[in-house]
């Protein structure tokens, strides 16, 4: 803890128990620190990158729940949710794979999902996203974005607890508890434990989703010096009646040409037999040591497993045929009937992740230095096994007339899709090196060794040695409140992508630079950004279609084909102020747009909306009215769309969901003895929005109009 009567800056003072990135109980919409970009400790204003940082008050205002929910409200941040356990999540042009939790990584592989998209935000006190080149503290990876998400702490000395009620659209129901308080009579022991219950709140038909999200977690002093702490989560997710990509979207008309099937945002084609459980355990132990009140050493361990059952079916991967009900392909005029496919899939992907880092800071020449240096070791275990099922046409349902209840196919014997050990070491260092009372250097460098072995496919084995990865950026303090930056990073990423061979793509190879002004401003309550980037990538994947996975089964599971695009290009411009521009009044928005090009055409990654922008406000009214806040926002985005090959051979058009603006709306009242009530409404316009699947067959409405209402209470 730190030492009373001392007189520091918290940003500069390593003593253990000093967090000044943390959030909670703060009720601000901005943070003091992140260190998510480099390892050090510095405020958004000193970040040479774009960062944005959702605290604790905003999760709760705005009822960012969920994942995807994170990725909605971010500033250049997009989601296509094409089903209901899965969705691609984007930024600046390009799948967002790095993700970490307490600064330590864990691996999402979407297209074996464990439903991470649903991971709930309850446990975390604030998260930080980093967009463009995460290298210098993630090793490999892409260039758009790092999410790092920071749990609460046992860090309170006295009995605090919140308890939670809401209900809502869709018969949703959640409750949560969070209660945490020293175990020992002089505070040195402390412990946290926080446990939440959801249901419902699905307008698909049928679609049923329960959750439960538990978190433990312990911190003990020892002297005044050392930290040690230790905990546990849990989220377990049961789904039924999953919907497996979304619902048709074409059909034919009376000249045989295809054209648009119209659908409702409540229909679910999902048999009843059809299920989809997830779950991710995580353990971890940390220790903290601090030698004076600028160097401090941590040691983190992590163990985590994600867990995933299904059973599924899509019963349409084609156009219907408005005389069956069933999918079909045109061959001289005449319609061929397809059948869909099943499977039964079992999942498993756990990860082991030592982290050790000392950081410090001194001075030269009167000048504040600040260093980190470490090393991060890790093995990933991911297995994928599956059994397809026999789909035929005589069991698939007519979709005019669909019934759930339909015969659950036989399914074949279970085969192994995915069995592989990624292990990734790597040392670390990294530096901010004042020049000058306005000038900051932060420079550094991560030596990569990562091997992959492939136990189903040797020939997929894949090592490299000591890949370096370059960071530098520079900050000038134009005043005292407001700084230019420039930061130029490589990066490489190797693939989980395979090509219609079945072999992994090669690395992806790319280069990021970014310019910028940052501001703090009303005593650094509020922040302004405004950043222009470039970003040129080599041997990016890019969607080619389907095929079948046994070549010598045409009709049985299918996979997705990828192919290397080369010489991709993103270049784009952010603008974003988040914070307080006075004590009532809170405001959080953003814009923006960026241009993906391949050899002078636009026309790469099309899912991805090219233009964004959002506004959210809270406002607390004066008077007698000041226990009431009120809010409400908007979010805009320019259209998406999809055609693939397969799609255009079978006289398909393009799927294109047009430019829409969603707009939600907050009340919150406080009443005495800790007691606060909160509605909120999202899509209070009930705006129809839809995601394409990636083969622009199907697509998966988002929910209407929906309302939430919740009672909490403080203790």
């Amino acid at each position: 803890m730190r030492v009373a009567g001392t007189n520091t800056d918290p940003m500069t003072d390593w003593s253990v128990g000093n967090e000044p990135g943390r959030t909670e109980g703060t009720h601000s919409y901005t943070t003091g620190a992140m260190s998510t970009a480099t390892g050090l400790r510095l405020s958004i204003r000193q970040t040479p990158q774009s960062v944005t940082v959702l605290t604790r008050q905003q999760l709760d205002d705005r009822r960012i729940n969920s994942f995807a929910d994170v990725v909605r409200t971010t500033n250049g941040l997009s989601i296509n949710q094409y089903e209901s356990n899965r969705g691609s999540i984007y930024s600046r042009g390009f799948k967002i794979q790095n993700y970490l939790i307490d600064g330590v990584q864990t691996l999402i592989n979407e297209q074996w999902s464990a439903g991470e998209i649903m991971s709930d935000t309850v446990l975390y006190d604030r998260i930080e996203i980093l967009r463009g080149a995460g290298g210098l503290m993630n090793g490999s990876g892409d260039p758009s974005a790092m999410i790092n998400m920071v749990r609460k702490r046992a860090d309170s000395k006295k009995l605090r607890a919140t308890v939670t009620a809401e209900g809502g659209s869709w018969s949703h129901f959640r409750t949560t508890g969070d209660i945490s308080s020293a175990v020992s009579k002089n505070g040195k022991t402390r412990a946290r434990f926080v446990a939440d219950y959801q249901q419902g709140g699905n307008a698909l038909k049928r679609l049923d989703t329960k959750q439960y999200t538990l978190f433990a977690t312990m911190e003990q002093d020892i002297g005044e010096n050392t930290l040690l702490s230790a905990g546990v989560s849990y989220q377990n997710t049961l789904t039924a009646h999953p919907q497996w990509g979304g619902v048709p979207a074409w059909t034919a008309d009376e000249s045989g040409n295809i054209v648009r099937r119209p659908s409702t945002r409540r229909d679910n084609v999902a048999p009843d037999w059809s299920y989809w459980n997830t779950s991710y355990a995580n353990a971890f132990v940390r220790a903290e040591h601090n030698f004076s009140r600028n160097w401090r050493a941590t040691l983190n361990y992590s163990l985590g497993e994600r867990r995933s059952k299904s059973k599924i079916a899509l019963f349409y991967p084609y156009p219907i045929d408005p005389d069956t009900g069933q999918s079909f392909m045109s061959f001289y005029g005449f319609k061929i009937p397809v059948s869909g496919y099943s499977g039964r899939y079992f999942v498993r992907n756990s990860k082991n992740d030592v982290d050790f880092k000392l950081n410090g800071h001194f001075k030269v020449f009167g000048l504040n230095q600040e260093v980190v240096v470490g090393y991060e070791w890790w093995r990933e275990h991911m297995v994928a096994n599956g059994a397809p099922g026999n789909t035929t046409l005589a069991a698939t349902p007519d979709i005019n007339a669909f019934t759930p209840h339909t015969p659950e196919p036989k399914f074949v014997t279970r085969g192994n899709y995915i069995n592989n050990v990624t292990t990734q070491s790597a040392p670390f260092i990294a530096g901010k090196f004042s020049l000058h009372q306005r000038v900051n250097l932060i420079t550094g460098t991560r030596a990569v060794n990562y091997d992959v072995s492939d136990y189903k496919n040797r020939t997929n084995n894949y090592t490299m040695k000591y890949r370096f990865v370059p960071y530098v950026g520079l900050v000038v303090d134009l005043q005292k409140n407001i700084s230019a930056y420039g930061s130029y990073t490589t990066i490489f990423n190797p693939q989980n992508y395979r090509d219609a061979n079945n072999k992994l793509l090669a690395p992806i190879q790319g280069n990021t630079a970014e310019v910028g002004i940052k501001g703090e401003f009303l005593r650094k309550r509020l922040n302004f950004s405004l950043a222009f980037y470039r970003m040129k990538q080599a041997n990016v994947a890019q969607y080619q279609g389907r095929v079948p996975e046994d070549a010598a089964n045409p009709n049985g599971l299918q996979r997705s084909v990828y192919g290397g695009v080369p010489g991709v290009t993103s270049r784009g411009i952010e603008a974003e102020i988040t914070g307080e521009i006075t004590k009532t009044l809170h405001i959080v928005a953003g814009y923006s747009q960026f241009i993906l090009t391949h050899t002078g055409t636009d026309a790469v990654n099309s899912l991805i909306p090219r233009k964004q922008a959002n506004l959210f406000l809270t406002y607390q009214m004066p008077g007698a009215l000041h226990n009431l806040t009120v809010g409400g926002g908007l979010r805009w985005q320019s259209r998406i769309y999809e055609e693939q090959p397969t799609a255009i051979a079978l006289g398909v058009p393009r799927l294109t969901q047009k430019a829409y603006m969603v707009g939600d709306v907050f009340l919150r009242y406080d009443f005495p003895q800790n007691w606060s009530a909160q509605l909120n409404i999202n899509n209070i316009a009930d705006t129809k929005i839809f995601s394409p699947t990636e083969d622009g067959m199907q697509v998966y409405w988002q929910n209407p109009r929906s309302a939430q209402f919740q009672i909490r209470k403080t203790f």
